[in-house]
């Protein structure tokens, strides 16, 4: 049953992430070789400091034109 589930039992175990130092060319390989729409961001203790997503790469590269 579906409300017998914990997250635990369904989530992903060996997650994709990036830290935070990584070079938008290599998120960017990253989202595309692994198919993703969004991928964790971790500090250097591998502790999530936020999520980036296709789209926020898309603004950084408009805002970066425009400038």
């Amino acid at each position: 049953r579906l409300s017998d589930l914990l997250a635990q039992d369904i989530m992903t175990k060996d997650a994709v992430s990036v830290s935070q130092d990584t070079d938008i060319r290599t998120v960017i390989y990253v989202l595309q070789t692994n198919h993703l729409v969004r991928v964790p961001v971790v500090d250097h203790e591998r502790k999530l400091i936020g999520i980036l997503a296709r789209r926020d790469v898309l603004k950084g590269y408009l805002h970066s034109k425009a400038d």
